[in-house]
């Protein structure tokens, strides 16, 4: 049933995530809070639009990031980053893997610009 709903209409998530980082300049991985996602997955244009809040330098962010949907499976969704460009002007990547029935969603994001280079590895649950 919930695999019809998402060829049928725009359909939010919320997602529970833990987040292991490796930032610019060390060698060592660190792990974040968890962390509130919200996905919007619009199957009929291929679109999955991850929404998440982060405090930064004593402010609240809300990011917006937009994926391109690449599997045909409609039980999974496998989504490449549409913007391949770190917000210095380097070079980013990153891929979502979201299986509908389990609901277990896992990402990976790797990015590399003058600041060297930095990984982010994300896993949890949606609702």
């Amino acid at each position: 049933m919930f695999s019809e709903k998402v060829n049928a209409q725009t359909i939010e998530l919320t997602c529970d995530v833990k987040t292991h980082i490796k930032r610019w300049g060390n060698d060592y991985w660190q792990d974040l809070n968890n962390r509130t996602w919200t996905l919007e997955i619009d199957y009929i244009n291929n679109l999955l639009v991850l929404r998440s809040n982060i405090f930064y330098k004593g402010e609240n962010h809300t990011l917006s990031t937009n994926y391109t949907i690449f599997t045909n499976k409609r039980k999974k969704i496998v989504a490449f980053e549409d913007d391949f460009t770190t917000t210095q002007g380097g070079i980013s990547s990153s891929s979502l893997t979201l299986d509908l029935v389990s609901k277990k969603i896992t990402t990976a994001n790797h990015m590399n610009d003058e600041r060297g280079y930095s990984f982010s590895l994300h896993h949890g649950k949606c609702f």
